[in-house]
């Protein structure tokens, strides 16, 4: 059911959990490239990566066009990349008003499309 692809149009979201090895990131990869044979532009990044790109986006001065490269795409593929842990820490490192960027694009995100 979740490759019919419903869940795009209803703006609802598709959250793969389990265990390191079980093919999460294979399986999010194949929900992306179906989407695109069915005409819907999709992203794959890693929440590391969305991390880095907006705190140096900031600095930069183009947070703005940053922040419309990870809301363009009807299907937007996350990644943890590693465990969620680690993740954490990440957050902690930054400063209080680049975590909270973070939240906010991705609760925006969340409200906003799949």
């Amino acid at each position: 059911n979740l490759f019919r692809l419903a869940f795009i149009e209803t703006h609802a979201n598709a959250i793969f959990l389990g265990g390191v090895g079980l093919g999460k990131s294979h399986l999010a990869i194949a929900l992306g490239h179906s989407a695109c044979l069915q005409g819907y532009s999709a992203l794959f990044t890693t929440a590391v990566d969305i991390i880095n790109t907006l705190a140096a986006a900031r600095i930069n001065g183009g947070l703005k066009r940053e922040m419309a490269k990870y809301l363009k795409p009807r299907v937007l593929i996350v990644d943890l990349c590693c465990h969620v842990s680690n993740v954490k820490w990440m957050l902690q490192g930054l400063a209080f008003a680049e975590a909270r960027r973070v939240f906010d694009h991705i609760t925006f995100r969340v409200c906003a499309a799949s």
